[in-house]
């Protein structure tokens, strides 16, 4: 059903979830695919059953890890998960592209002006890891 899955890291539950995600992605309107979606992930989340691949947990030194989990060539979504170590943060932005996003294990969202950017408010969003103490 789901092609190419080769390419990608395995991981228990992943074909349930591709097929969740396949059925919220076909729903009638945009409304409706962004609760579907939002429903299944927050449903995977917290299913034991699913699990993500061991590499997503692991941070990059300097900046945020972005891992690609999938790509549907039908349907045109990916699955990406992100990871930013203790003490990584990043600045608010935006993207031109749309999509919905959970944040899973602990995260503060914090703002502050940048004084090397004229006093622009910025956020950003920063790891904390209860279990080393970051």
């Amino acid at each position: 059903m789901h092609e190419d899955l080769d390419r990608y890291p395995p991981f228990p539950g992943r074909e349930r979830l591709l097929a969740a995600l396949d059925h919220a992605v076909q729903q009638p309107d945009i409304t409706l695919i962004t609760h579907t979606l939002q429903q299944v992930l927050r449903e995977a989340i917290a299913d034991a059953q699913i699990a993500l691949p061991a590499c997503v947990h692991e941070p990059v030194a300097d900046h945020y890890a972005r891992r690609e989990l999938y790509h549907s060539p039908v349907h045109g979504y990916s699955v990406v998960a992100m990871t930013w170590g203790p003490g990584q943060a990043t600045p608010l932005h935006d993207h031109s592209c749309s999509g919905v996003r959970y944040i899973r294990g602990d995260a503060a969202i914090s703002s502050r002006k940048n004084p090397e950017e004229g006093g622009r408010k910025k956020a950003a969003v920063q790891h904390h890891c209860r279990t080393c103490n970051y």
